[in-house]
């Protein structure tokens, strides 16, 4: 618990003097709060406006485009994404991004969606490894996402960490979500973040698998300042935060310069 609250007043501090880079800055989260109340869309909000007076946002789709032609920013850029679809995806995070023109990338797992509460519960504590109550969204409500502009991505089957699976299991996962996708928004489905996202998660075959079918793939990794995942260009890393997260936190990492 002290190291925890020396950490927080560590990144709170620096955080609060730290400029943003010029970078394009892809942030990737899962939810607002841990544990909703009727103040955490309000919350969300404000993060919002004041990371617009301090970054660009662009849509996602832009943000891909611009990194994979090796642009150089000349702002500081921000676009989003939100892995596990869970339902404030659609209640909360999709209009209030909508408000300030932009749009994120929805990574979600098809095995989960329209599935009992009893099934989402468990799915939570076993696949996601959270201990968290929450729902996901319905196709319904992904497929609106997609038609209001959004991007909608396949994050595997079941949530499954492709780390040591064989060559098929991997496969499996990648291929069931990607096409389970594409049937329900009568879509290409070219982009996939990995479960969990860094390399302790995932390894060559699990990569392999991703880009036998998808065109883009996403991590969260922690080599942050490279652009592209170990050189490739075809995999993009991502800056984790969460909707709770203090603003100086994220301007702390924000700060440091990305590369190709």
């Amino acid at each position: 618990m002290i190291k925890k609250l020396l950490r927080y007043n560590y990144l709170s501090a620096l955080g609060a003097v730290k400029r943003p880079s010029n970078s394009y800055h892809i942030l990737n989260g899962h939810f607002i709060y841990e544990e909703p109340n009727q103040f955490s869309e309000y919350k969300f909000e404000l993060l919002l406006n004041e990371l617009s007076k301090r970054y660009q946002f662009i849509k996602f789709q832009e943000a891909v485009t611009l990194i994979s032609n090796l642009q150089v920013p000349v702002k500081p850029f921000i676009s989003f994404s939100f892995d596990d679809a869970f339902l404030e995806c659609y209640t909360i995070i999709a209009p209030l991004l909508e408000k300030f023109n932009t749009n994120a990338a929805f990574f979600i797992n098809p095995g989960v969606i329209d599935s009992t509460d009893s099934f989402q519960k468990k799915f939570i504590q076993k696949n996601l490894c959270l201990n968290l109550s929450k729902n996901f969204m319905s196709w319904s409500q992904i497929i609106e996402l997609h038609q209001r502009g959004h991007l909608i991505g396949n994050h595997t089957n079941d949530h499954i960490a492709l780390k040591n699976l064989s060559k098929e299991d991997c496969e499996r996962q990648v291929y069931e979500g990607k096409k389970t996708i594409e049937s329900r928004l009568i879509d290409k489905c070219d982009c996939f973040a990995l479960p969990f996202g860094t390399p302790v998660y995932f390894d060559e075959t699990g990569i392999n698998a991703a880009m036998k079918y998808h065109k883009f793939i996403f991590t969260s990794s922690s080599n942050y300042e490279k652009y592209f995942y170990l050189s490739n260009k075809n995999i993009f890393g991502r800056r984790h935060f969460e909707g709770s997260w203090p603003l100086s936190h994220i301007n702390y990492f924000l700060s440091q310069k990305r590369v190709y």
